[in-house]
């Protein structure tokens, strides 16, 4: 039996019917890029997932598959967090037999083995562990003679350089190179569902794939696309007023009273069911006192909820019913009512965050409270509620979309509950807009189908990774509207565009001109960032572009996309174009605007594009030369 086969069936073991599509996706790769190695370059290439869809599983096959074609060495990295490292390493012993797994402090069973089996090292990225066994390597005569395989795993973390803009190297991302160019080839794989950072890197930084493969998630997957839908009831929206309410009053916001509730029927249910395990993920913001104020005022609810349930309060039962009418439970009200103190006193909270590191939430029933801890690589068993209103000025979009803890296979599809504000919502929305159309764009076209262009607006990764400020990221073929939009300049746009429903092709720079003319009351940048887009494509020789109006508009503010069925269906039939509609609503206040009517734009770029910022200086250059 050969090491993939071997892999493939210790899988099948612990998690029936999952080896097939494993064993599918492997042999892809291998057939594309392993059989394909030329054993004299050191190239880089990705694997790309969505948030909590199985890579660990996907790395292991790989490294099984580069095995049985003789490799020998084989080096993965985590992120910096000893229980991450911990369980990739049980896992792979538990997987991958024949193949040695020398942990961080395996140096002697390193030097031992000599490469008489192939051996895999797990290593944090750490300054100190790193350099440690870049001495290792060095240090041995067979390990610089053996073509080298790397799966970084969050390869977007850590990894890059982020001295870029100092003209230096930061010492994570020297000794990985030092690391790479010791072995006389390598193949270093960066694996993320974040590929942002990655893609905008340059070629001089060594860190740009020149290939992506695509990992579907399997059978039973809940991401973006079930959570972000409009069409169910997952998402129960709460204030915009929610963050500030919970973090800087006395009092406990309505929409976390209603999710904790949830959470007590949920588990009554669990419990009822024999289940011992679920999960509420409530997720305030970055700072540690914000998680201490929820983690006092989660107690002080449940508390309550106890003490009117002891004595029967009429308040507390209507309160109850009405949050048990959103729930698809399947018993009656009366009978989750009767176990409700037992659950109760079940309910452990914890706090998770640079101060606090617990695992007690693998079992029992739990509300877990933190901020960026909660982010990449932590795994929240059964987590079924999930409550969200963290905000930023300028959200990057790798580090919110990895905050979706609430991705995965064993979440029960009818109980799942989000609760977040009409504006994360619409973020969240957007961003799995985003990343469809990102692996449409890879799928279609790889890494030579994205294009980089360089409008200012909000940033898809941090700066410091980048050679240049990267501040907005807009993909074409997703519909694109603006939040916020004043009433400043409606007399102005109406002379232009006309009141009535029409349907014309127009010049790109009259399009600008429209919407140079749309005010933004909030000024996020957003839509500057889609202006500066459609120059781009002026310049690209898009000198057109369809404007649809549609006038006479009653939406409610807040309520996701303004666009129609009908609208949405008609702006996807010209994939190759850029499309604009412009809405006028009435503007009433009883649809939460001010009395006034306003124009609102919709903007559809141009299938398989995506922009990226990533200079300034660039972008005024290239308008200026075109």
């Amino acid at each position: 039996m050969n090491y993939l086969e071997s892999y493939l069936n210790a899988v099948e073991e612990r998690d029936p019917g999952v080896s097939l599509g494993l064993q599918n996706s492997v042999i892809e790769f291998q057939q594309k890029y392993l059989d394909k190695f030329e054993y004299v370059s050191h190239r880089v290439g990705m694997l790309l997932g969505h948030v909590q869809s199985g890579k660990t599983g996907q790395m292991l096959g790989i490294i099984s598959a580069a095995a049985d074609l003789d490799f020998k060495f084989f080096v993965i990295l985590t992120t910096d967090n000893i229980r991450l490292q911990k369980q990739t390493v049980t896992r792979a012993k538990l997987s991958l037999n024949g193949i040695v797994i020398c942990d961080e402090n395996d140096d002697v069973l390193f030097k031992k083995n000599s490469f008489i089996k192939p051996v895999l090292v797990i290593l944090k990225k750490n300054r100190s562990i790193l350099t440690s066994w870049q001495r290792n390597f060095a240090m041995s005569e067979l390990a610089t003679m053996e073509p080298l395989l790397i799966l970084d795993d969050e390869g977007d973390a850590a990894s890059l350089n982020t001295q870029v803009n100092q003209d230096d190297v930061s010492v994570i991302n020297s000794l990985i190179r030092d690391i790479r160019h010791q072995a006389p080839s390598s193949l270093y794989l960066q694996v993320t569902a974040t590929p942002y950072a990655n893609l905008l890197q340059t070629e001089e930084s060594e860190m740009k794939p020149d290939f992506v493969h695509l990992i579907n998630p399997g059978k039973g997957y809940l991401g973006g696309e079930f959570f972000y839908n409009e069409d169910n009831n997952v998402v129960e929206l709460i204030s915009e007023l929610e963050k500030d309410e919970l973090l800087k009053t006395k009092e406990i916001p309505l929409g976390l009273r209603r999710a904790i509730l949830n959470f007590i029927f949920l588990c009554t249910e669990y419990f009822l069911e024999g289940n011992k395990t679920c999960n509420f993920l409530i997720h305030p913001s970055v700072k540690i006192a914000d998680h201490e104020m929820t983690e006092i005022k989660v107690k002080r609810f449940i508390e309550e909820i106890l003490d009117d349930y002891r004595n029967n309060s009429s308040s507390l039962t209507y309160f109850a019913k009405d949050v048990f009418s959103t729930l698809n439970l399947k018993r009656s009200f009366e009978e989750y009512w009767k176990n409700l103190s037992t659950i109760i006193v079940q309910i452990k909270i914890q706090l998770i965050n640079s101060n606090n590191a617990t695992e007690d939430y693998i079992e029992g029933y739990n509300i877990v409270i933190g901020g960026n801890s909660l982010g990449r690589g932590v795994t929240f068993p059964n987590l079924q509620i999930t409550y969200y209103c963290r905000t930023s000025k300028t959200p990057q979009a790798d580090t919110v979309w990895q905050h979706s803890r609430l991705f995965g296979y064993d979440r029960e599809k009818a109980l799942c509950k989000l609760y977040l504000p009409p504006s994360l919502f619409h973020l969240f929305k957007e961003l799995t807009e985003t990343n469809d159309a990102i692996f449409r764009t890879l799928q279609m076209q790889g890494v030579d189908g994205i294009s980089i262009l360089s409008p200012e607006g909000a940033r898809p990764t941090r700066r410091n990774v980048l050679d240049n400020d990267a501040l907005a990221f807009v993909v074409g073929g997703v519909n694109y509207f603006l939040a916020t939009p004043g009433d400043e300049h409606t007399e102005e746009i109406d002379e232009i565009i006309k009141i009535s429903d029409s349907d014309n092709d127009i010049a790109t720079v009259e399009a600008i001109e429209i919407l140079e003319m749309v005010t933004d009351e909030e000024d996020t940048h957003t839509l500057k960032s889609y202006i500066n887009c459609m120059r781009i494509l002026l310049s690209l020789g898009h000198t057109k572009c369809m404007l649809h109006v549609r006038v006479n508009r009653d939406i409610t503010r807040g309520t996701g996309t303004i666009l129609s069925p009908n609208d949405r269906l008609l702006s996807t039939k010209y994939p190759e174009s850029l499309v604009l509609f412009m809405y006028r609503l009435n503007g009433k206040e009883e649809h939460k605007w001010k009395g006034k009517p306003l124009w609102v734009p919709n903007i559809r770029f141009p299938e398989n594009l995506c922009f990226y910022t990533i200079n300034e200086e660039n972008y005024k250059d290239e308008i200026e030369n075109s």
